[in-house]
């Protein structure tokens, strides 16, 4: 299968879990979260320090070395029992994952294309993480009376929103490779629909 479609289904999987998660399911899931994000960041860091050729870019580096340990600390701040703790520790995740990026963007800038690979990876890693924070928010807050009817009813159009790009990408499964990068650009537009639609669940 090609590697695009194999990364794009596995994606799809995991949102369509998320929305499926039980009450009792949703700390697990936001701590499997955390640690798949811990598990890239050392391969990240790992990469950063395979990159780095001369002192004046070490230099420029420590920053964002310094974030990304300032991320893996906030990620290992323990298991979040309750909507409580998960919106404590989503505000300071966020944050964190802000200043993270700032710095990538810098360095990125500062060493032409050296680092490109690498920030542009933690982009699209960033986002995905903050999708799965942003359902499980949806999933904690059905809960609460005075917003589960219009929350119930927004969660039935990001599953039809799913279903659509899922099916999509299954009918688009058996075309030629000469036409996967439309399709890609297709599907990413389709993703950026979907993540607004969750984004703007409590705006």
């Amino acid at each position: 299968m090609n590697k695009f479609l194999k990364d794009w289904m596995e994606e799809l999987d995991e949102l369509d879990v998320h929305l499926k998660l039980g009450k009792d399911e949703l700390a697990e899931a936001f701590e499997k979260q955390k640690n798949k994000f811990v598990e890239f960041l050392n391969q990240a860091s790992s990469k950063i320090d395979e990159k780095i050729e001369d002192l004046e870019l070490r230099e420029k580096a420590k920053g964002l070395k310094a974030r990304m340990e300032e991320l893996q600390v906030q990620m290992a701040l323990g298991k979040a029992e309750g909507q409580e703790a998960f919106e404590a520790q989503k505000e300071k995740l966020e944050e964190a994952l802000n200043k993270a990026e700032e710095e990538f963007k810098q360095l990125k800038a500062s060493a032409s294309e050296k680092y490109a690979d690498v920030a542009d990876e933690f982009q699209e890693v960033a986002e995905k993480f903050r999708t799965k924070l942003d359902l499980l928010r949806l999933k904690y807050s059905l809960g609460k009376a005075d917003l589960k009817d219009e929350l119930e009813e927004k969660e039935k159009e990001i599953k039809t929103k799913l279903h659509e790009i899922r099916q999509k990408t299954e009918e688009k499964s058996e075309e030629a490779d000469d036409k996967w990068d439309e399709f890609k650009d297709e599907m990413a537009e389709a993703y950026q629909h979907l993540k607004g639609a969750i984004r703007g669940l409590f705006k």
